[in-house]
């Protein structure tokens, strides 16, 4: 657990906390974060995503006709995309591996709260039936009309209910995202809601001890898995054996409410499935051992998540 912290800004604590869990509540904070977070790029080029515009960062080695990565960032629920990442911080790595960088933003509920229609569990408490699903896809879609995108290194990463919708996109759009990373978010109870055209890279992070979106799983608008159901259904859709193995313990968080400081550094466990997967199905849990919904994150979070996210880009064919 050592290694510098980021204090989460107040907004974020107020409203992500909640996380669909348990029924609608107002936001308990009026915090402003700032326009835009300083360690994002200027964002430059058309603008993307309509009604509903698009943060793009274009990293400034970015050339046309050279195909770049593409990372999407969704948004807790209650959260925004400034938000999210200054807890996350993705951007200085994504730029510095030379990513494009989209983070695009949920309808708001009638509370004024952006979500993401991602399963029936999380998180359209009003009952929209917004297809966020097809909205993302139209967003990638977009961005790969004005910008040279890899099309095998499509990337998505959710927090909460983005989590979720990033399962949502590894069910709906195998053909389009070669792996996605869910933070603390879920994946579909039922078989029914997930049948990918082709094998996903699947991250999922969970601190064991969060009780907004629980490890074990539970029932928000509706039932959600655990995490490690989670991932062993991840495995099995991949072609992979089940269980995983055991992976080398790794330092995610530098402390929060239920966490106290140790010494040691590694206080994430790691599961692996990549025995007799179908190429492009590599999947692992990264269980944070006392990890609350919002841990204070490591200076080498960031970096983490997006050398998984780089060892697995889509495989030819």
């Amino acid at each position: 657990m050592r290694g510098s912290t980021r204090l989460l800004p107040l907004l974020v604590s107020a409203t992500v906390l909640a996380a669909c869990s348990g029924p609608p509540a107002a936001p308990a904070g009026t915090a402003t974060p700032p326009a835009a977070p300083a360690s994002v790029a200027t964002p430059t080029g058309p603008a993307i995503g309509g009604d509903r515009p698009v943060r793009m960062a274009v990293p400034p080695g970015y050339r046309p006709g050279r195909p770049a990565p593409l990372l999407i960032m969704l948004h807790g629920f209650g959260g925004s995309p400034d938000q999210d990442e200054n807890y996350l911080a993705l951007g200085p790595v994504a730029e510095a591996e030379g990513m494009l960088y989209a983070r695009p933003e949920g309808l708001r509920d009638r509370r004024g709260r952006h979500f993401w229609n991602a399963f029936a569990a999380c998180c359209d408490q009003d009952g929209t039936g917004v297809d966020d699903s097809a909205y993302l896809r139209g967003i990638v879609e977009e961005i790969r009309r004005h910008y040279t995108v890899d099309p095998g290194r499509i990337f998505v990463v959710g927090f909460s209910n983005g989590g979720f919708m990033a399962h949502r996109m590894a069910c709906d759009h195998a053909d389009l995202v070669a792996a996605v990373v869910s933070i603390a978010g879920a994946g579909p109870l039922t078989a029914a809601d997930c049948r990918p055209a082709r094998p996903v890279g699947v991250l999922q992070i969970h601190g064991d001890a969060d009780t907004s979106v629980r490890y074990e799983g539970g029932e928000m608008g509706g039932g959600y898995p655990g995490a490690v159901r989670t991932v062993e259904d991840w495995a099995r859709r991949n072609g992979c054996a089940v269980p995983g193995q055991r992976g080398p313990a790794r330092d995610l968080v530098v402390t929060d409410e239920s966490t106290p400081r140790r010494p040691d550094a590694t206080e994430t466990r790691t599961l692996a499935y990549a025995a007799g997967c179908r190429p492009g199905g590599h999947v692992e849990l990264w269980t944070v051992a006392g990890g609350s919904h919002l841990p204070v994150l490591s200076a080498g979070f960031a970096r983490q998540v997006v050398d998984f996210l780089r060892a697995h880009p889509r495989p030819p064919g």
